[in-house]
């Protein structure tokens, strides 16, 4: 009987993961072990993932990440889909209730400036982290409000990614006056960082109405570009559009409000990457 392509893969060995790794792990686990039910099948899956030979594959190959949901962030968090999301609690800064909101990845390394404001309390601030990674959460603190240009909030990853977009949410409070912030990723090259988007005196979220629901995250095009570091910083009113400048610097006196929520970044994880 003539041997499958399957069948012949898995007496190959993994040799790459190309851009698909689920199908990939797939396809050499034989027949006879999916017919023996999702039990064998489960723990086939699991021996695959744990191999020297899947070890091997993930430090030659790139992993492409797909769609709008699951990026970089929801990938280290879910240690690339094996785990849960682990979520913890969190005390909202003005009413005090308390929420369970996702728990950043310890192995992602978020930096946050806020110029022109206090030091944000402790638990101000793990609320500002979950609500960060969080696509679902919104738990605003004066510490995020009327912070001056050159704020930013910055993500370090433990590999190179080529990224090919981003996501973006922001917090109820002045979704509409967030008018100018720039999106860079850091040139190691050059040992700069470098605009990968502008927003150039328009908010995404310009025609957000408090009255209704929280404002919907955004999805931003980019073109490619290979970083471990990626970050929105808050950009000087006056380096908007001329005709802008005047009313943007009356409206803020230099601040914006720094709600970000459901930050997240979405390519090409190359090699090595671990799960």
């Amino acid at each position: 009987m003539p041997r499958t392509r399957s069948q012949q893969r898995a007496r190959e060995g993994l040799v790459s993961l190309d851009d698909d790794a689920l199908r990939n792990v797939l396809s050499f686990l034989s027949i006879a072990d999916g017919r023996r039910g999702p039990g064998v099948t489960s723990k086939a899956m699991r021996q695959t993932v744990a191999s020297h030979q899947f070890a091997r594959a993930r430090s030659t190959a790139p992993y492409v990440l797909r769609g709008n949901t699951h990026g970089v962030v929801h990938s280290l968090a879910t240690s690339f889909g094996t785990e849960q999301w682990h979520k913890r609690s969190c005390i909202h800064p003005l009413d005090e209730a308390q929420s369970m909101l996702s728990t950043p990845p310890e192995n992602l390394e978020i930096s946050i400036q806020r110029l022109g404001k206090a030091v944000a309390h402790p638990l101000h601030d793990r609320g500002f982290r979950s609500s960060l990674v969080d696509p679902h959460a919104d738990m605003i603190a004066s510490s995020e409000c009327c912070v001056l240009p050159g704020s930013f909030v910055e993500y370090k990853l433990p590999f190179q990614l080529r990224i090919s977009r981003f996501r973006l949410g922001f917090g109820y409070c002045e979704a509409q006056f967030f008018k100018c912030f720039v999106f860079e990723a850091y040139d190691r090259d050059r040992l700069a960082w470098h605009t990968l988007y502008e927003s150039n005196g328009v908010s995404p979220w310009e025609d957000f109405n408090h009255s209704g629901p929280g404002p919907d995250v955004k999805y931003f095009d980019v073109d490619a570009f290979t970083s471990t570091r990626f970050r929105i910083r808050l950009a000087d009113p006056r380096d908007a559009p001329e005709y802008l400048v005047s009313t943007l610097v009356a409206r803020f006196n230099g601040r914006q409000c720094m709600h970000l929520r459901a930050f997240e970044v979405f390519g090409t994880v190359l090699p090595p990457w671990q799960v």
